[in-house]
């Protein structure tokens, strides 16, 4: 479970800054930054990236929630948060 945890979560990492390595080689290299000119900002590979990388916490949490002890942990908040216990709805009894 380790290890195939472990291993999404890399390859979820390495491709969300992958992308943000593209955008920075773009703008790098790009004939716009060498003539001097500002290159324009609705270009694709830019709004592609920045998406990525500000999303970072979302696609690697989504990722997290292959771990059943997460998953719980997670669930039994999001019951918190409305005032409901899990374990209580999972054994069948109400409080109402």
């Amino acid at each position: 479970m380790f290890q195939k945890k472990h291993l999404a979560y890399v390859i979820v990492f390495i491709l969300i800054w992958t992308i943000q390595l593209v955008q920075n080689y773009y703008q790098l290299f790009n004939s716009f930054m060498v003539s001097g000119m500002q290159a324009p900002q609705g270009q694709p590979v830019f709004i592609v990236s920045s998406v990525m990388t500000f999303s970072t916490g979302i696609f690697l949490t989504a990722v997290r929630f292959i771990e059943p002890l997460f998953r719980y942990l997670m669930l039994s908040l999001v019951y918190q948060y409305y005032g409901l216990v899990l374990d209580a709805l999972k054994e069948g009894q109400n409080d109402e």
